[in-house]
Parts: C-alpha cells; sequence; structure tokens
C-alpha cells in the first residue's frame, strides 16, 4: 500500500471523525442542531449528484497538475529546449503555496505518487528528465 493510500484513508477518517464527532460535541448538544444523513464526501441521495469537492481535494488535484507541469518543464529542458526563469519561478511560489495549504506530509504523498506516475506513463524520470531509472514499487 502507498504512502498516498494511506494518506487518502486518514483524510476519510478525519472528515468521517469530524462529521460523526459533530453529533456528540458539547456544542451540538447545547444548540441541539440535527445531525445530516450522509458525511459530506457522499452523494446526494435526493439529487443523485456528488457533494461538492472539498478545499482539501481542490488543493489536491491543483498540487497534482502543478507537479506535473513541473515535471514536464524538466523533461523539456533535459531534451534542450529552456524554460523561461519567470514561468519557473512562478510555478515554484504555486507549488510552495499549495504544499502550505495541503501540509507537508500531503504534499510529499501526491510528489511521490505523481513521480511514479509520469515515471509509467513517460519512461522519464520527473525530477531529473532523464531516462532509464528503475521503477520503485
Amino acid at each position: 500500500m502507498s504512502y498516498l493510500d494511506l494518506a487518502l484513508q486518514a483524510l476519510a477518517r478525519h472528515e468521517s471523525r469530524a462529521f460523526l464527532g459533530s453529533a456528540v460535541s458539547p456544542a451540538n448538544e447545547k444548540t441541539k442542531k440535527p445531525v445530516a444523513a450522509s458525511p459530506p464526501y457522499e452523494f446526494n441521495e435526493l439529487t443523485k449528484k456528488p457533494v461538492p469537492r472539498s478545499p482539501a481535494q481542490a488543493i489536491t488535484g491543483t498540487l497534482r497538475a502543478a507537479y506535473r507541469r513541473t515535471f514536464a518543464f524538466t523533461v523539456a529542458e533535459r531534451d534542450g529546449q529552456p524554460m523561461d526563469s519567470r514561468d519557473a519561478a512562478a510555478l515554484h511560489q504555486d507549488i510552495l503555496g499549495l504544499t502550505d495549504d495541503a501540509g507537508p506530509l500531503w504534499a510529499d504523498a501526491i510528489l511521490t505518487n505523481e513521480l511514479r506516475r509520469f515515471r509509467a506513463e513517460t519512461g522519464r524520470c520527473g525530477l531529473c528528465g532523464g531516462l532509464g531509472h528503475r521503477q520503485e514499487d
């Protein structure tokens, strides 16, 4: 099992506990607010549509895309197509901000997973742009 799978399971447990824990918290006992019928990560049973993505899911997708752009730029630069330094700096700042938002452990898990996926799809290393690195399981 990969670190990303473990992190996804931990996030689901955390959201589930936060959702379920709200029903028994002292604040809820005072206000007597009703508890929703389903956790926020499930489908809405009335409309049969998925519940909107949480901010953590949006950050994860954006961070994945930023890592992919970084890998693509690295491979292109290795192949002799230089990258504009302003684009590189802006992408680096985006990744730093998203890492702050997502948390360093989650961002590291996403980076590791995206590196594996990029290497499997392209045969190139996303960090150095080289060929023939050993596939890690």
